[in-house]
């Protein structure tokens, strides 16, 4: 199964465990349910050989989709 990515930055931040990102993979095809969206949790780390990613996968929760313009509408029930 092929999804697409998005990835934006969590402007809503307010404590240090809340992710510095967030990702939503939704799948590509017609036959695939659109709404199956998966969310991950993404923490900017820094490590010995560079910066990466760290992260979380709710496979449960679903909220609305991007808005226009890069912005993210977070669902006030996620942990972020």
């Amino acid at each position: 199964m092929k999804y697409y990515i998005n990835i934006f930055k969590n402007n809503r931040k307010t404590e240090d465990n809340q992710p510095d990102y967030q990702m939503i993979l939704t799948p590509t095809t017609e036959t695939d349910n659109k709404d199956a969206k998966r969310y991950f949790g993404l923490w900017l780390k820094n490590g010995k050989n560079g910066k990466y990613f760290s992260g979380t996968l709710d496979m449960d929760k679903l909220s609305a989709s991007p808005q226009q313009g890069g912005e993210s509408d977070f669902d006030d029930d996620l942990p972020f």
